[in-house]
């Protein structure tokens, strides 16, 4: 079956499908992330998956690179492919199973701050790996010193959670109850925990069940071949859009006003390097760790350059590894951006990120000052609350209210609702 696929939609030397069969695998692989998303919302226990939709999915393809996003939140979209690879380092590809589900939220394994936990699954057809389903959420409570993690005034990792290596917690489709024993046992929130966990997998069977429908009907060769072309795709595009930027460098600096423990605010130092379609995003003079529970992982990092920049360079280009490859991070071992055990990271998501952000816009609006965004209402104003009731149920609550974005250039009637500005409103209070 597969040679015969392969023989109408592969074209020239076999290393291109033709341009209907590409557009409809694009749309195929688009709709298998959105189907996860529409999932997990309507199948999660918490309101902060169902009603905040503070999570993220994702495909990837058989080398663990990314092939399709839902637009949910963006920290979590360049960060999940770490987590990805944390897990492939741990759990070699060739000891894969049908069903196997794993799990990690350490932020030094790919994670950003403790509750944002990810999950993911090896997609077989024919016994082949053909790709794999991601899926990240915030879960609402995973222990600590402080209902949902915000031990703010913490200076080690431990008293913001339970702390996850990689682990795998399906094996073939059944539970490890050991690892659920331990996570129950480590919530303020455990009547959330079994169902959000049930909405991951399912979330990822949907994607298991898209990409099994696609390779059934185009053959693996030609949908391997799709996915390499989606992505080169992409690359191009990207970077056609970093050769509209003058080359130079790019100085910018934005702060964090304290860390709970500093009076003095902690500058983030970025520059970015023109070079060609190339961009190297450089914190070489951003300080060491801090103090307090706002130092950010090298994943969480590298998500929020990276979609800082893919606002402006190309919004509207089809998501996937391709917006990543013509871009380098450069990040000092000893920095508050590049987090090391045991510094607390609970704030990265929320504070440090939008931080982030707003310096990479002012450098670039050094360059291009036409296309960039102003910078925005400075963090996430995350809250959580909990109430204990009479029964002693604890219930956690957590919420990002809106804050003001920033001004733009362009402002006529026919542009209000194009272009970069459009993308940041659609992300508008989802930054983490």
């Amino acid at each position: 079956m597969d040679t015969l696929v392969k023989s109408n939609n592969l074209v020239e030397d076999d290393s291109r499908v033709d341009p209907v069969t590409f557009e409809v695998l694009r749309s195929i692989f688009e709709y298998a992330a959105d189907r996860m998303s529409s999932v997990l919302q309507r199948a999660s226990f918490s309101p902060i998956l169902a009603d905040m939709i503070d999570f993220s999915n994702a495909i990837y393809d058989a080398d663990a690179q990314l092939l399709s996003q839902a637009a949910n939140c963006p920290i979590h979209l360049a960060a999940m492919k770490f987590s990805a690879e944390a897990i492939i380092d741990k759990y070699p590809v060739s000891q894969m199973k049908p069903e196997d589900v794993y799990v990690v939220n350490d932020p030094y394994k790919g994670g950003t701050h403790i509750n944002d936990i990810t999950f993911m699954m090896p997609i077989f057809f024919n016994g082949k790996i053909i790709g794999f389903g991601v899926s990240r959420g915030h879960w609402m409570d995973l222990g600590g010193g402080a209902a949902g993690g915000q031990a703010m005034d913490g200076t080690h990792i431990a008293g913001e959670g339970l702390r996850l290596p990689p682990l795998k917690i399906f094996n073939q489709g059944e539970v490890n109850q050991d690892i659920l024993d331990i996570i129950l046992n480590n919530t303020r929130t455990p009547h959330f925990v079994k169902g959000d966990l049930q909405a991951h997998v399912g979330c990822l069977k949907a994607a298991d069940t898209e990409l099994r429908a696609a390779a059934e009907r185009y053959g693996i060769d030609v949908l391997t071949v799709a996915m390499k072309q989606l992505q080169e795709y992409t690359e191009n595009i990207v970077r056609k859009g970093i050769l509209d930027i003058p080359d130079g460098e790019y100085f910018a600096e934005e702060y964090a006003d304290t860390d709970g423990h500093s009076n003095e605010p902690i500058p983030i130092k970025v520059r970015l390097v023109v070079e060609g379609s190339d961009i190297n995003i450089d914190f070489s003079e951003t300080g060491p760790e801090v103090k307090g529970a706002i130092n950010s992982p090298y994943a969480n990092t590298a998500s929020a350059a990276l979609y800082s920049l893919q606002f402006f360079l190309a919004p509207h280009a089809p998501q996937n590894q391709g917006m990543f490859n013509p871009i380098k991070i450069t990040l000092p071992d000893n920095c508050w951006l590049n987090a090391k055990w045991p510094a607390p990271t609970i704030g990265c998501t929320t504070l440090t990120s939008a931080k982030i952000t707003s310096a990479v816009w002012q450098a670039l609006a050094q360059a291009c000052p036409d296309k960039v965004t102003g910078s925005t209402n400075a963090d996430c104003n995350w809250f959580v609350s909990s109430v204990v009731a009479p029964d002693g149920t604890t219930d956690v609550f957590s919420d990002l209210p809106a804050g003001g974005w920033g001004g733009h250039t362009v402002w006529r009637r026919d542009e209000c609702y194009r272009g970069p500005s459009r993308q940041l409103h659609e992300y508008a209070g989802r930054i983490c």
